[in-house]
């Protein structure tokens, strides 16, 4: 209708807001409609951060038909952000290659005083942040949010490294991301790309207690695991895939 509205359609970035505790990076929806084509919906991406250029693996999921980028935690921990932060990410080219910028001037709106969805006190505050998304009901909180459990850290110990020891769920992971009676699941090295199919294994002693077996030891040799190296992994939301990025431990001996 206005000029500031055009120009905002022809934008390569846009605003959003990090959360330390939520999965969901929330993305323009006028943002998607104008950069659709040069998006890839099927495969990761990366938001990368402008200062310190330290990547994280991203990847578009749809929810109550909207796109969303996830994860807003591991983007959070990776980059030491402990608030909600408003930041501006730009489309860089590639495949879902974003720049992350602090957001500064006009970018900037006030930090809300209550980050809690349930908890409504305006019409306002109904309003998202981008170009009038209304949300039309306020989310409900379940007893246990599972949502916490799909991102987890594993560091290799010297008999994980030099035994052939299973690789083992936290029992959270077990309980409410993975399905019941789950036999398989496919491990995603986001470094190379290659996926290993891996059986999953139920504990006769407890239910909730399952580990990788077949599958794991294939990944374990090909990435040359040391001691102190870290697997940082992140199961899809439909528990098919878990991407592990390897992080290497800086004492690593050679």
């Amino acid at each position: 209708r206005n000029v500031p509205e055009v120009r905002v359609k022809a934008s390569r970035h846009f605003k959003t807001t990090i959360y330390p505790d939520k999965n969901a990076i929330k993305v323009c929806p006028e943002f998607l409609n104008h950069w659709y084509k040069e998006l890839d919906f099927e495969e990761s991406g990366c938001i990368i951060d402008a200062a310190t250029n330290k990547s994280t693996a991203v990847k578009f999921k749809p929810k109550d038909g909207l796109w969303f980028l996830s994860s807003g935690r591991r983007v959070a921990m990776n980059n030491g952000i402990m608030k909600p932060m408003i930041i501006v990410l730009y489309l860089e080219g590639g495949v879902n290659r974003f720049s992350m910028y602090p957001a500064y001037g006009e970018n900037m709106t006030p930090t809300p005083t209550n980050y809690d969805p349930i908890v409504i006190s305006s019409d306002e505050d109904m309003i998202h942040e981008e170009h009038g998304d209304v949300i039309n009901q306020p989310e409900v909180e379940d007893p246990v949010d599972p949502s916490s459990y799909y991102m987890f850290d594993v560091k290799m110990s010297e008999s994980a490294v030099r035994t052939n020891q299973v690789f083992h769920f936290p029992n959270k992971t077990s309980k409410y991301v993975l399905w019941d009676k789950q036999t398989m699941i496919r491990l995603r090295d986001l470094a190379t790309g290659r996926v290993y199919p891996c059986t999953i294994i139920t504990s006769g002693r407890y239910t909730h207690e399952k580990y990788l077996g077949d599958g794991w030891y294939d990944f374990k040799f090909d990435k040359d695991l040391r001691v102190g190296d870290t697997l940082r992994c992140e199961i899809d939301e439909d528990a098919r895939f878990m991407n592990v990025e390897v992080i290497r431990n800086r004492r690593r001996r050679r």
